[in-house]
């Protein structure tokens, strides 16, 4: 399922809910170098000067509480996750 991030596709997702950990990847890149850490516990990361993938922590809880989900882009722009619904919601217990 892909969710989108301001101007970042991720193509490949992942949800863990014992973690309430999100994992987004481009492609199937889940490599790189932490380059980010935004406000709302996300840590960006990419390989040379491509953005790779993104973990949103706390996910579950942020989007059950505020309906949406935001993130920081590393261009320091607040959004909101748009498709992140349908993974986070398949497996959040929380």
């Amino acid at each position: 399922m892909a969710v989108t991030i301001g101007a970042y596709t991720f193509a490949s997702s992942d949800y863990d809910p014992d973690r309430d950990l999100l994992e987004l990847a481009v492609a199937d890149d889940w490599g790189g170098s932490a380059f980010f850490d935004g406000p709302e516990n996300a840590t960006w990361l990419r390989r040379g000067r491509h953005v790779t993938c993104v973990f949103v922590y706390e996910a579950g809880k942020k989007l059950n509480r505020d309906g949406v989900l935001y993130v920081t882009t590393p261009e320091g722009e607040r959004v909101t996750a748009q498709g992140v619904t349908e993974v986070v919601h398949v497996g959040y217990v929380g």
